[in-house]
């Protein structure tokens, strides 16, 4: 929510439109990393299936910001909960996963983070927040579902923009002169999906197959 006291907010608060621009590009492309490296190492059978649900609905930066938390498909969950891990710990899985089975990669990171599962990254979301009070505020022409302003894509005569927005951040990290906080009423995050009950899936789908019945002869 836009106006709120919130640590986690203020500190995005500190940093520029640009980098903000920049830091969800990051992000929707460590989301890109987790779906077609990590997914595919928890849920090996999803090719078997006769009838699959879709695995998520779109990767981008436009679809995650307007979506949220509504796109809860299977691996849209998993996608979002390992998306909380750094940069530097999904490049390590990244360059190593096929030296994991999805028992020892579930296994590793619960050891490492306990309370993991409960939910899913907010990142995204507290940007966002960010970036529509200084639309509100200070007529922002940067929305945050805009194809263009990130990485890479600032060009031609958005040059000028990157420079007026690359110092618009706040040093304290407070709200703007004049603008009262808004009181936070909940913390609701939905639950995180580390891909543990994707087993049973596999159970299932090993024995539609007849896999199971091999495996035992």
């Amino acid at each position: 929510m836009p106006f709120v006291l919130d640590v986690r907010t203020s500190q995005m608060r500190r940093h520029s439109t640009a980098e903000l621009m920049e830091l969800l590009d990051l992000h929707e492309t460590m989301k890109d990393v987790i779906l077609h490296y990590i997914c595919p190492r928890l849920d090996p059978t999803y090719q078997l299936s006769y009838d699959p649900l879709p695995l998520m609905e779109q990767v981008s930066r436009e679809h995650s910001l307007n979506a949220m938390w509504n796109d809860q498909s299977k691996w849209a969950r998993i996608v979002k909960t390992y998306a909380k891990l750094g940069p530097e710990e999904l490049m390590h899985y990244f360059e190593n996963i096929y030296s994991y089975t999805r028992k020892r990669l579930i296994t590793e990171i619960r050891l490492q983070r306990p309370t993991f599962n409960l939910d899913q990254e907010s990142l995204q979301g507290v940007i966002r927040c960010v970036l529509e009070e200084r639309q509100l505020v200070d007529d922002l022409p940067i929305v945050p579902e805009d194809c263009e302003g990130g990485i890479l894509d600032f060009r031609g005569e958005r040059d000028l923009q990157r420079i007026k927005y690359g110092r618009d951040g706040r040093a304290d990290g407070t709200l703007p002169p004049g603008v009262p906080p808004v009181r936070q009423l909940s913390r609701y995050s939905p639950r995180g999906d580390d891909g543990e009950y994707l087993e049973e899936e596999t159970h299932s789908v090993f024995d539609v197959h007849g896999y199971t019945a091999m495996l035992q002869a």
